[in-house]
């Protein structure tokens, strides 16, 4: 089986209204999103990811959801009126149109990369449990 691609418009890549959060949850919904656009990832899910916290994640869902790239929608879950899991419909404007060109020369062009996406954030990693730049080492003098 081949490699999985998710294709994100550079206009959300590039909306420097969006927290890097939110532009971080923003790509893992449009990751799980199936072809009717909705996706339904769990918290904890979107939190290994992304690395985030719980608060960051559901901050960013929100951020999303007020900006209208994600619209929060509720399944029925059974005949007997119960609610089923909530899901978000991912919008047109977070995906990369169907039919996108994609280089095949090598060249990014205009495509950032995940490298260029997360630069500067404060993300917490196994070898860094307390953020920041120096690798989980404690300086003393």
């Amino acid at each position: 089986m081949g490699q999985r691609f998710t294709l994100i418009s550079n206009s959300f890549i590039e909306d420097t209204t969006l927290s890097a959060g939110a532009k971080l949850v923003g790509l893992m919904y449009a990751k799980y999103a199936n072809k009717e656009r909705l996706a339904w990832p769990s918290v904890a899910t979107l939190q290994k990811l992304t690395r985030l916290g719980r608060d960051s994640v559901k901050r960013g869902r929100a951020e999303l959801v007020q900006k209208r790239l994600l619209e929060k929608m509720q399944r029925r879950g059974n005949p007997h009126g119960r609610f089923g899991r909530v899901v978000y419909r991912v919008s047109a404007e977070l995906l990369a149109r169907r039919g996108t060109e994609i280089q095949s020369s090598g060249e990014m062009g205009t495509q950032k990369t995940m490298q260029q996406l997360t630069a500067g954030l404060n993300l917490r990693s196994p070898g860094n449990p307390v953020g920041g730049k120096t690798g989980g080492r404690i300086f003393s003098r």
